[in-house]
């Protein structure tokens, strides 16, 4: 286990915490090693079935408890939302009895307005994946740029092995986000109508982002006027819409600024260009070629680029093109940062 720098944070307070993130960062590592009086995994399809339909249960079995049981580990939290209601109850009836280490891995469900995240009661941290400092005489920056630092990816020696993880992480994760976000759509006054076109939408590969006005909105219900149906249809859309850019800002976040700055510089070029002009171009700005390579992999491993084999080209894909339109310029890196021939 690698030290996290969040881990100095939960041991020098008492406070109640509610720990956000990715999967696989970290949290329920972290969390457990506080070595909690109680813990309960919701990830769990039993301790699930047992507190999604009576999470008063909760408060029942802590007030019946020893003791002793003071620090208490909910994991999953966002699988039964209503759970947190029962954390206030207690923490607001019974102050200083009890603490509470939550993690949380859905932003969807656990966006405000949507649950109840204890604001003034518990401190809220976000973890994100490993950071060098926290990987000291492990960091290797060629593996961090080509597959991120999510420590089970990263603690993979095998470099196919990594990139293998990583795809699988992101279309079993992002994609279930994704699909569980627009696979219902709320209507004025409460109802819910299911999209049943959502899924293939989301599963189909693609290279371009759809004009939302462009998608085929099929399976509203045939009781609805036709304002009605254009209403939901607009809705659905735009649900759609933003779904496709859940992968732009994972790239935002994902990749380093460098490997920005080397997409920016081959957009600016009007035709594919070799490996070897781009080493000679960003020799001045990256020294070292161990890095310049890893920043193509990582273009590359995402399909924003194309590496040609026989000519030893690079050029820019049409995902490339639509993500840097998205994400918009960067400012150049300091010095002479190169520019377009």
């Amino acid at each position: 286990m690698y030290p996290r720098i969040l881990a100095n944070v939960l041991e020098s307070s008492q406070r109640s915490v509610l720990v956000l993130g990715p999967r696989q960062v970290g949290k329920s590592t972290l969390l457990a090693s506080v070595a909690p009086d109680m813990s309960l995994n919701l990830a769990s399809p039993r301790v699930f079935r047992e507190f999604v339909g009576y999470p008063e249960r909760l408060e029942r079995e802590l007030l019946a408890a020893r003791a002793g049981v003071r620090t208490v580990f909910l994991d999953e939290v966002q699988r039964v939302p209503a759970l947190l209601d029962v954390v206030q109850l207690l923490l607001d009836e019974h102050p200083g009895r009890f603490r509470f280490l939550l993690s949380g891995s859905s932003a969807r469900k656990l966006r405000p307005g949507q649950a109840n995240l204890l604001p003034g009661r518990i401190h809220v941290h976000h973890m994100h994946p490993l950071l060098a400092c926290e990987l000291g005489e492990d960091f290797d920056l060629d593996r961090a740029l080509a597959h991120g630092t999510l420590p089970g990816i990263y603690a993979e020696r095998d470099g196919e092995l990594r990139a293998a993880d990583l795809r699988s992480y992101a279309d079993t994760y992002l994609r279930e986000e994704v699909q569980a976000r627009v696979a219902r759509i709320r209507l004025p006054g409460g109802a819910e109508v299911a999209t049943q076109q959502s899924r293939g939408i989301v599963d189909e590969e693609r290279t371009t982002t759809p004009n939302p006005e462009e998608i085929p909105i099929q399976g509203l219900p045939v009781n609805l006027t036709p304002d009605q149906q254009q209403e939901i249809a607009s809705l659905i859309r735009s649900h759609i819409a933003n779904a496709y850019l859940w992968e732009y800002r994972y790239l935002n976040f994902f990749l380093a600024r460098s490997t920005q700055v080397a997409l920016d510089w081959l957009i600016g070029i009007a035709e594919p260009i070799t490996i070897s002009h781009y080493d000679s171009w960003f020799l001045p700005v990256v020294p070292s070629a161990r890095e310049r390579k890893a920043m193509i992999a990582a273009l590359e491993t995402h399909h924003l680029i194309q590496l040609e084999d026989r000519t030893k080209t690079i050029s820019v894909t049409p995902k490339g093109r639509e993500y840097h339109q998205w994400r918009g310029a960067l400012p150049p890196l300091p010095s002479t940062s190169p520019g377009p021939p």
